[in-house]
Formats: C-alpha cells, structure tokens, sequence
C-alpha cells in the first residue's frame, strides 16, 4: 500500500497532527457545468484531435445530462451533480477533482506548509505541523474552493486516526499502522456450505491474507490479525488453513496454462455440477467467469403486488377472430372498447371489427379473443414495436387466405413512410432480420 510507505517517509515531529477530509455527497454536488470545459482543457494540452475532442465533449454533455433516476415507480431528474450509482461519476468526479487539486488545493497546502496529503476518491489525509499551520484554516480555504463542495474534518484523539482501514497512530517517534475494523464490521463471508463458484469464496480469504501481508504491521499486529482470520474462516465453516493447499493447486495449474487466454465465457453457477460443462475450455484460450443468482440483492428484495389489471396498462395486443384464427395489432388500454363500440354500430373505423361485419362473425368477451404480447411505456418505442408486430402478421396472415385476410399493410408501409427519415427501417432490418 503506497499511503503507508509514504507515510514512513515523512520526518517524525512531535507537532505533526493528523485529521482527515471528506467530502460531503460528492457526486450530487459536482458542478456538472464546468465538467465539459475541464475535459476540453485537458484533452488540449494532450493534443488530442479536434474531432475526438468534439466527440469527448459531446459524450460528456449527454451523460451529465442523463441523471435521472426512479424511485417508489416514479421517475426524477436530478438537476443538479453527477447521477448516484452510474460507473461515469466515478470517472468524472475523479477528473473533477484532479483538477482541483492541480489548479486550487495545490497553492492551499502550499500556503499553509502541509506535511502530507492524500486522497481516496472523497476520503481526504492531511498532515500538518501544529507550529506551522492551522488546520482549521486549512479547512476553510478547502470549503471556499467551490460553492457547492463541502468538507467536514475529523482529527486524531489520543494521537490516532482512523483512515479508510487502517488505524495511524504516532507513537515513540514515528508513524506506525495497524489494520483497522469498524465497530460494526461482523465476520460474516461467503460460506463454505453455500452454493457459490471456489473463486468466489475463496476471493475473500486471499483478500483478508494478502491485506495482512502487503500492510507493513509489526509482529504483534500480524499474529493478531491471523488469530482473526481463522477465527473468520472457522465461523464461515472453512479449514482454518485453506491457502496451502490452494497455492499447490495454483502452481499445479500455472504449468498446465501453457495457451494464451484472452476471451471470457460467463456461465450462471448452479452447483458443483456446472464445472462438468466449463472445464470444456480448460484448455483452450477462453476463460469462465462464473456467476450467480442468490445475490443478496435478489434475497432481500421483495416483490410487489401487482393491483392493476393488465389491461389497463398500454403495450401491444393481438385480437383473435372467435371464428378463423385471424389476429389484429395495436397498442391496449382501451382500443378494446373502441373495437366493440365499432362493431356494435356497425362503424367502418377498427379494421378488426370491419372484419368481423363483413363475414358475420361474432365478438367474444375482452379476455378471451385479446392475447397481451408486449406490455410498455408509452413513448417512441411504443411505435417502433407495433410496427414490428404488424409487419410480421401481415406476412402471415396473407399466407392463410386473401378472401379471410386482415390486411394492416397499407397502416404499416405509410408508418414506415412516415419515418424513414428517422432512420427507423435500418434499425428494424438490423434488429428482426426482415
């Protein structure tokens, strides 16, 4: 870990002092409108192309843009930061904040002779001499870089901070650091007796292994944390030792990989059987990532009860003559009502119900002649999907029979018409085929 060698390298005083920055709501309060113009900046001194910058810019602008959300089954905008959850805040507020730190926070720590200072995504360590400098100052010229970012500090008690998951600590004339573990970490891990992929459970364990390791901590600190480990593995149902019969398997292995692999097949991981199908390509040049269903996600989340009627909602529907097995597209809700009124008063409007009229055939109830294909949101693709629907049962209805044939073709060539200059027809080709 490149903070902790780094902090062994900053000369010990009995002044220094440590306190930490963080950021309150960073992407939510991302000034989104300075985004593009930092991206073009950079991408200037890079000497990017102007046609790719063009194209950065406008990649940025939409998806700053979109920063819509949906909550309780309503949909917000958000109007102001970067959208939560989306993997491009990450990167943007990262740039965002580089920015920042090369062009602002730089003549700040220079200002006020700033021992040490790093940053973890919104997580902030700041070392300063007591002597020399007023963290507190230091934090309000942070909170008067921009409006709308706000950083809260947190300072060391008893000569100990706690930062991202470590503990520092200044103790006989230097820095020293141990693995740290919130109050409320349990030692809960993927089980041992659960229906998951080896790679996956033991994913945590070389984790836990490899952070003890890589962390320089002193032999006391090192017996303690493998004491917590097996502890955690024993609790988990593991062998309290997994890793040594686990590296011999992965040496083993590494002589047998003698091909290159640089493609991936993704295969749902259903229990022990499924390594029967995935060690097809042991030894070809695919990897298997494996996955699974019983997430806790999908564990704790409870489904609604469906209160409205499916035909109340809109979508797309096929009607069926009670007599041939002829059908009609189009989108529900309440066509169905017009399709009756139709026929009922001998109107030449619904094309179903002129059907029926011209061949003396009767109308049965909604449920029974109405079969629900496609249920959506109203908008555009509503349009895009209807026309599908009605261009593939045109060709099969014209093959049964021109005398019995339902013929929405003339509906369908004048929508496509109307859209050609969409670029509709294209995308339809692409997508079915036709």
């Amino acid at each position: 870990m490149h903070l902790i060698a780094d902090l062994q390298e900053i000369p010990y005083n009995q002044n220094l002092r440590l306190a930490s920055f963080d950021i309150t709501n960073m992407y939510t309060n991302i000034p989104t409108h300075d985004l593009a113009t930092i991206i073009k900046e950079i991408c200037k001194k890079n000497h990017i192309d102007p046609n790719i910058i063009e194209d950065i810019i406008k990649l940025t602008t939409t998806i700053t843009n979109q920063n819509y959300f949906q909550f309780m089954n309503e949909n917000y905008v958000q109007t102001e930061g970067l959208a939560m959850g989306t993997p491009t805040s990450a990167i943007l507020s990262e740039i965002y904040l580089q920015f920042l730190e090369n062009n602002i926070i730089y003549n700040i720590l220079k200002t006020h002779n700033i021992k040490g200072y790093f940053r973890y995504v919104d997580d902030i360590l700041v070392i300063c001499n007591t002597t020399e400098s007023n963290i507190h100052d230091v934090l309000n010229d942070f909170n008067q870089i921009t409006p709308k970012l706000k950083f809260t500090i947190e300072e060391e008690i008893e000569r100990k901070l706690n930062f991202l998951d470590i503990t520092i600590q200044r103790v006989q004339h230097r820095i020293t650091t141990h693995i740290y573990r919130k109050l409320t970490t349990t030692d809960s891990i993927i089980p041992n007796d659960s229906c998951h992929p080896i790679e996956q459970k033991m994913a945590t364990i070389h984790y836990l292994y490899n952070r003890m390791h890589t962390y320089n901590l002193i032999a006391t600190d090192i017996q303690k944390e493998k004491d917590t480990i097996q502890q955690i593995l024993i609790n988990n149902k593991y062998d309290p030792n997994p890793l040594k019969d686990s590296k011999k398997k992965k040496k083993e292995n590494l002589h047998k990989q003698d091909i290159e692999r640089t493609k991936w097949a993704k295969f749902t991981y259903i229990c022990k059987e499924t390594r029967f199908i995935t060690k097809i390509f042991r030894n070809s040049n695919i990897k298997v990532a494996l996955t699974t269903n019983n997430t806790i996600g999908k564990l704790l989340t409870t489904k609604q009860v469906e209160t409205t009627s499916k035909y109340d909602k809109s979508g797309i529907y096929q009607l069926k003559c009670p007599t041939y097995d002829m059908k009609y597209i189009g989108p529900f809700k309440t066509r169905f009502q017009e399709h009756l009124r139709d026929f009922k008063y001998n109107n030449q409007k619904s094309k179903f119900a002129q059907h029926l009229l011209d061949r003396q055939h009767s109308i049965d109830e909604m449920e029974n002649i109405m079969d629900i294909i496609h249920i959506t949101n109203k908008g555009r693709m509503m349009d895009t999907i209807e026309k599908y629907y009605i261009y593939r049962e045109t060709k099969l209805n014209n093959q049964i029979n021109d005398k019995l044939t339902v013929q929405p073709i003339t509906i369908f060539e004048t929508l496509v018409q109307q859209d050609t200059h969409r670029g509709l027809i294209k995308t339809h080709n692409q997508q079915t085929g036709l």
